[in-house]
């Protein structure tokens, strides 16, 4: 922060973790120094623990998801990160819809690079992605709190300058 100063530049900071070690003193650090925190969950129970599980083998959803109101205590607006799986393309709507259930405000998605893609497994995720689409721009004739990286650019009148839009981006 000294260095914006200095140089008279704006530094922002994020994160993308799966919350597993967060506790309020981080929490409110990041809050303090304005870090962005990114959540990665990959849907629902099922889905997420089928790939995201501690070195003993436990599935790390229930431990994640407990840690959701207090994170939004310290960021209200709490995003995701979530990879697909080919096996679990098919579910990316019913993930995405469960996840804003429990508070979580902006998705921001992708394919799991290095696995075995088949034309079964794209074609379930395209169809996903249908759905998620349909979903988004009914519901974006009401006012809420959801945003859906990969569709915000296909909205009428979008902005070609994300410059409000946070997350890793990579």
């Amino acid at each position: 922060r000294e260095l914006e100063v200095e140089e008279g530049h704006r530094f922002d900071f994020s994160l993308t973790t799966n919350g597993l070690l967060l506790d309020r003193e981080e929490l409110s650090f990041f809050k303090e120094f304005g870090v962005k925190v990114l959540l990665s969950i990959d849907g629902t129970r099922q889905v997420h623990d089928a790939h995201r599980r501690t070195a003993e083998g436990a599935g790390t959803y229930d431990s994640i998801v407990d840690r959701i109101p207090l994170m939004k205590q310290y960021q209200p607006w709490l995003g995701t990160k979530m990879t697909v799986a080919p096996d679990s393309a098919g579910t990316l709507f019913e993930g995405v819809v469960h996840l804003h259930g429990l508070g979580i405000n902006q998705f921001l998605f992708g394919p799991a690079d290095g696995a075995d893609w088949t034309v079964p497994a794209i074609r379930a995720y395209e169809q996903e992605l249908e759905k998620l689409a349909d979903f988004f721009f009914q519901k974006d004739k009401k006012p809420r709190a959801l945003r859906i990286n990969a569709l915000e650019k296909m909205r009428p009148n979008a902005r070609k300058d994300r410059s409000d839009s946070w997350g890793c981006r990579a």
